[in-house]
Parts: structure tokens; sequence; C-alpha cells
């Protein structure tokens, strides 16, 4: 079962359907711009290796007086310190990709103007080490970033490997006519600006993610006498104790039921996959759809199989609800929930449920 993600306000889920099946409770969602600034680094890593090919090359030997010999330990000295930089990239960037992309694109400008001013051999490989060092981090956390896509995933990778690629294949071009305007360490301080680009990229999307968090609701501990189980699978005890939420302050989490026949109020202690589960089990499915109304509010139906809507009777209130936000009718019985925030889903509070169950009920 693949987590559930956020849709753009007031339509359909841009991210199509979502099939449930179980997850492991550390499963990461990560939003598609997250990937800008990171992906502009990688492309940026894969121009500077590629920029030493051909006249560039040339160039650089006879302007430094090396034996051609050295063209092997320039690109050693680049793919060597890339290939151990993209474990770690891969690694810490599950964790923490704004961070190792910032440190992939401080290092790769770093490098670039290592290997631009170099006045020699020694200071040149230095500058291709560093420089490939920080491309093996910005490949690494890019990688895994893609993986964290979720459904998504099918798009996106051909889309970031289309943008490497692409600085792959414009790396000797630049290097040739810029090289032969005004010399072979200028394609090289093109790092510069693309790397402020990128860092500022970046830096925006590491705050989004920030003030995303710091809205994000309490979790409270749930009541040990509450208890549920999806047919779907029964919820981890990580999810209940980790994330579940309980009666605060006299409030109880709840879900709301709405089929043809009416809308029922169920109490619930799980938020995140253990709640998509829940969700799943109230439908009787595991194709299930997750479409965000405004910010609030997530509406959760079946589908006879991802991507077609499941035949059945119209359900007028839960039309209701969606045609209001700008999505379409919806056959059959949903489930109405709070937020879907940082990629885990919430239940809605007694008194927002309350107010919504009333509105439906007319």
């Amino acid at each position: 079962m693949t987590a559930p993600s956020p849709s753009t306000a007031n339509q359909v889920s841009p991210y199509g359907s979502r099939s449930v099946v179980p997850a492991d409770q550390s499963h990461i969602l990560r939003p598609v711009w997250l990937l800008i600034g990171p992906t502009l680094a990688a492309s940026l890593g894969a121009f500077l290796l590629a920029v030493t090919v051909g006249p560039q090359w040339v160039a650089m030997q006879r302007d430094m007086h090396l034996p051609t010999s050295a063209v092997l330990w320039i690109f050693v000295a680049y793919l060597l310190p890339a290939v151990l930089a993209g474990a770690v990239g891969a690694l810490a960037g599950r964790r923490w990709p704004t961070a190792v992309a910032l440190s992939a694109i401080a290092l790769l400008v770093t490098g670039s103007l290592l290997t631009s001013l170099a006045p020699g051999d020694a200071l040149l490989l230095l500058g291709r080490a560093v420089t490939g060092f920080g491309a093996g981090l910005a490949w690494g956390v890019t990688a895994i970033l893609v993986t964290q896509m979720g459904a998504r995933r099918g798009w996106v990778t051909p889309l970031v490997a289309g943008v490497v690629l692409l600085a792959l294949g414009l790396g000797p071009v630049a290097g040739v006519l810029v090289g032969r305007a005004v010399g072979w360490r200028w394609p090289f301080l093109l790092a510069v600006p693309f790397g402020a680009v990128a860092m500022l990229a970046t830096v925006v999307s590491g705050i989004v993610v920030l003030i995303q968090r710091a809205s994000r609701p309490a979790q409270p501990q749930a009541p040990s006498s509450q208890t549920a189980t999806a047919s779907t699978g029964g919820p981890s005890d990580a999810g209940i104790a980790d994330a579940g939420i309980a009666q605060e302050r006299g409030k109880t989490a709840e879900l709301l039921l709405v089929t043809v026949g009416g809308v029922q109020r169920v109490t619930t202690p799980f938020v995140g996959m253990d709640l998509v589960r829940e969700v799943a089990r109230l439908l009787g499915s595991e194709n299930i759809r997750s479409t965000r109304l405004g910010t609030d509010l997530t509406l959760w139906h079946a589908e006879d199989r991802p991507g077609r809507a499941q035949p059945g009777q119209p359900n007028p209130a839960a039309s209701l609800l969606a045609t209001e936000h700008g999505s379409p009718s919806v056959t059959g019985p949903a489930v109405v929930t709070g937020p879907i925030l940082h990629g885990s889903p919430y239940p809605l509070d007694a008194d927002e449920a309350d107010r919504i169950a009333s509105r439906l009920r007319g």
C-alpha cells in the first residue's frame, strides 16, 4: 500500500489513484517540488563531469602543460569521490534531503572555483575531487527523493533523468563554445550562478517544509482502552503509540462515513498509515483514492481499480462536498477525514465532525 499524498486544494489530486496495501510506518512521501533544488544540483554535477571532454581538455592540457595521461586522473579524481559520496547522499538524504542538497551545491561551487583558478595540476585535481564529491551527494539525494515520490514516481523518474542527461550532453558543447570564446576556465565558472539558483530553490523548499512541519497538529497518545483492526491489516503498535490521536480536553477524533443511506460518525485513534487502513476497512476496498478538499478536509472513496471509478449509486452528500471544492461527484460510500499534512492523513476533531455531519444531513 502506498501512502496517500495530498492533492492540490480545490481540485482532484494531481497524483492520481492510490492503491492501499500494507506499508511500513517509516515510509516517507515527499512533495514533488522538494526535488527541484537537488535535481538542479545533480544536473550541475553531470555538466561539470562532461565539460572536460573533447577540445576543452586539449585547451587545459596545453595551458597547464599536462601530460596526456593526466586526462585519466582528471576523471578518476572526479568519479571516485562521486561514487563514494553517492552512497552517503542516499543514506543521509533519506532523512535530511535539504541539508544534503545544500552541502552538495556548496561543494560543487567550491570545487568549480578551485578548478577554474588552479595554477597547476595539484589544485586542479583537488578541485575535481571536491566537485566530484558534491556531485555524488547531489546524485544520491536526488535518487532517494525520487523513490519517495510514491505513485508519482512513474513520471518523476524519467523527468529527472531527462534533465540530468540533458545537462550531461550540454557539458561538452558548452565547454567548446565558451572555452573558445573566453578560455577553458570560464565554463567552470558557470557553476557559480547555476549553483546559486539551485541553492535558492533548495532553501525555499526547505523553509516550506519547516513551515508545514510547524503547522502540523499535535499528536497526543491514544488511550490503551481504544483499539481497532482494519480488514487490510491491524494497526502497528508504533502507529498507535507514536501517532495516535486520543481524547483531548473531552474531545474525540472521528471519521465520517458518508453513504447513500446517511452519515455515520466513527471514532478513531489513528493517524497516518493506520488511518488509511481504517478508511480502507470502512470503504471495503484496497483501492482507495484521496482528494484534498481545501486545506482542512480530505475525501476518500473506493475505486474499481486504480484510475477507474467504482460503479454504483451516486452519493449525493459526498458529491455535494466534492463539487463545492471543484472535484467530481462520487459514487458509492465515501469517508471524510481531516487534512493530509506532510504525507500523513489526520482525522477530524469532534466539533468539526459534528459540524460537517449536520451539514451533510441537511
